[in-house]
């Protein structure tokens, strides 16, 4: 008999391993909880940072009411938080009009803690979208001199709909498809340009092993359109289809007709479901990949009506 309770002893010690983590918690996956929404808006004047606000709010709304996730929030509280990202520097870009922030969606998971109810507020899960931010979407800016502004566009995966296109690494692009291109490809000559007026102000000895390279290419190689990367690694530049393209933000894309508070380009975060292994995530952390859970029900045909267009 008493075998029998060690043994019963030592099975519950191992389930209770598997489904409280190391750390000893538990994660109240089925508590209901609730959404609200805080502004971390500045530098913005009086007028222009409500009507910013009322349009991100609009758009918080859409998601909190059409996806059953935030609708019926369960096992977090939800807290939507507008970060200002609208720097000095960044207003004096001439492809830069509307004011950005990121919209942030923080899962403050419900938890059991040394058999307390609590929560998960400090860095708990989140899902962010970025509203008006020419630096997203694609790989990191150039940033020195005259090269801010270039970038590297990941290859476009899929069309989705109008105003809405999934390009590599994951970035969902929302905009207004009866504008002109948000994106503008550059030439090799364009790039090595700015390359070396950049240079020659900031890193003369970049510009001395630069510049020899450059005087050598052709002048079909410096019409060709412009890719990142080089057989040097240095110059980062050649019109062979190699690489990534060079792209930099098109200032006509905006419609300036409307205010800076309108929200004209979106970009978020969408990776399918297929290519997510939710149950190791669960497996690993305990909870789900709510992050993935919200993309799963993303309704991509629909969110180019996001964009404000009058």
């Amino acid at each position: 008999m008493l075998s029998n309770q060690i043994k019963i002893l030592v099975l519950c010690f191992l389930l209770s391993s598997i489904i409280f983590p190391q750390s000893g918690n538990r994660f109240l996956s089925e508590k209901p909880g609730k959404w609200s929404v805080k502004s971390s808006l500045n530098n913005l004047p009086k007028k222009d940072k409500a009507n910013f606000e009322n349009n991100l709010i609009s758009v918080a709304e859409r998601f909190h009411k059409n996806l059953k996730m935030l609708a019926e929030p369960k096992g977090f509280d939800l807290p939507i938080t507008f970060n200002s990202i609208w720097d000095e520097e960044y207003k004096t870009r001439d492809y830069n009009f509307a004011y950005r922030c990121e919209m942030d969606f923080a899962f403050q998971l419900f938890i059991v803690e040394n058999e307390k109810e609590t929560k998960w507020t400090i860095e708990p899960p989140h899902y962010e979208i970025d509203i008006n931010n020419t630096e997203a979407g694609h790989g990191n800016n150039f940033d020195i001199g005259e090269l801010k502004g270039l970038f590297a566009v990941f290859p476009l995966v899929k069309e989705i709909a109008p105003g809405v296109r999934l390009y590599g690494d994951g970035n969902l692009i929302v905009f207004n498809s009866s504008r002109p291109e948000f994106w503008i490809p550059l030439t090799v000559r364009e790039v090595v340009n700015a390359k070396l007026t950049a240079y020659a102000k900031e890193d003369k000895s970049l510009y001395d092993f630069i510049k020899p390279l450059v005087d050598k290419m052709t002048e079909e190689e410096l019409n060709a359109p412009a890719y990142y990367g080089s057989d040097d690694a240095i110059l980062n530049v050649n019109g062979k289809q190699d690489g990534l393209q060079i792209m930099r933000f098109n200032k006509d894309y905006w419609d300036q007709s409307l205010p800076k508070t309108s929200i004209q380009f979106i970009r978020m975060w969408y990776r399918p479901a297929n290519e997510f292994n939710m149950e190791e995530h669960i497996k690993n952390n305990g909870h789900p990949h709510y992050g993935q859970l919200l993309m799963n029900e993303l309704p991509l045909k629909e969110l180019g009506s996001l964009i404000q267009k009058k």
